[in-house]
């Protein structure tokens, strides 16, 4: 159709057949574009609320509409998992398609709306492995970078210290100090916020059931130091 009205727009004006072919091809050059073909219209965001609290069992064990009522976060940690594994879960958690969370080898997935910010909190279990702290901030810096470029907001969570009240001395030979220090680096690096809990119980002791799990006092410091960032 495009070539018929033009064709019949220049043998009206008296141009010959050979001017006029390459009158055409250079308005249907401009009108197409360089590629041949019509640039893709941008794709829409994807629209994102809510948040979800991914990590280990130190997530999984916190009630978290008993500490935070009415907000309506989602607890996507599971038990025992390192870095990897967490790492693993986090293009399905910023999906939505599916969110896991559990412990004791009882799992449970759920389908939410795309959340709009990610906590997480994970490296405890790689302690108890033995994995260099390397590896654990690699993969935090993943999942942080992975959040970025979907349009989720990451935040990120310090590991504090095995408490004093059930051990003698640090049981981890410091590198729980390494993988906080690279998470802070992370946190700059990315321009994204850090919960620093580390800080948070420094110098406390009794804090924990069993060096790790925190009681309700510590789960609700937690919760105080949470909300600064999260409202």
């Amino acid at each position: 159709m495009i070539k018929t009205n033009f064709t019949r727009l220049f043998s009206n004006s008296g141009l010959n057949s050979a001017h006029m072919k390459s009158t055409i091809l250079v308005l249907l050059f401009v009108l197409v574009g360089c590629g041949g073909s019509m640039s893709p219209a941008p794709q829409p965001s994807v629209p994102r609320s809510g948040t979800v609290f991914l990590g280990d069992s130190i997530f999984i064990r916190w009630d978290l509409s008993s500490y935070f009522p009415g907000k309506g976060y989602i607890n996507a940690g599971i038990g025992g998992q390192n870095t990897s594994q967490i790492l693993a879960r986090v293009s399905d958690t910023i999906s939505g398609e599916n969110v896991c969370g559990g412990d004791a080898g009882i799992i449970n997935c759920q389908t939410i709306a795309p959340p709009k910010t990610i906590v997480i909190y994970a490296g405890w279990n790689n302690l108890f492995q033995g994995t260099a702290p390397q590896d654990a901030i690699s993969d935090i810096r993943k999942m942080a970078s992975l959040c970025r470029s979907a349009g989720v907001l990451p935040i990120i969570v310090t590991v504090y210290h095995f408490d004093p009240a059930f051990t003698g001395g640090d049981p981890f030979d410091g590198r729980a100090d390494a993988i906080d220090i690279g998470i802070r680096e992370v946190g700059a690096d990315l321009g994204i916020p850090v919960i620093d809990l580390e800080q948070v119980f420094s110098g406390q002791s009794g804090y924990t059931l069993d060096g790790v799990h925190p009681i309700s006092a510590g789960y609700s410091q937690m919760r105080d130091t949470f909300n600064l960032v999260l409202n």
